[in-house]
């Protein structure tokens, strides 16, 4: 930066000040939003697999294997990554 600018005036330190809480405010609300869609796909993720183990002919128990099973079937036929823990 050149020591030719002019000093900083109040109403740029304010444009500054404001842009800052209207990028942070919004970075916070999109963090809120992506942990909220991440609690509802794991909800239903556990909903779906709940309902498959109320399955009676299902011979699959739903043991580590399974689960790490799924996590393969899941990165290998469709892509999606999935971690057991």
């Amino acid at each position: 930066m050149s020591n030719d600018l002019p000093p900083i005036s109040n109403s740029y330190s304010k444009l500054l000040k404001n842009i800052t809480l209207a990028l942070r405010a919004g970075l916070l609300q999109a963090q809120r939003m992506l942990e909220h869609a991440r609690l509802e796909t794991h909800w239903f993720v556990g909903r779906y697999i709940d309902e498959y183990a109320a399955l009676p002919h299902e011979s699959y128990p739903l043991t580590t294997e399974f689960y790490l099973k799924l996590s393969d079937d899941l990165r290998e036929r469709e892509s999606i990554e999935m971690s057991v823990d």
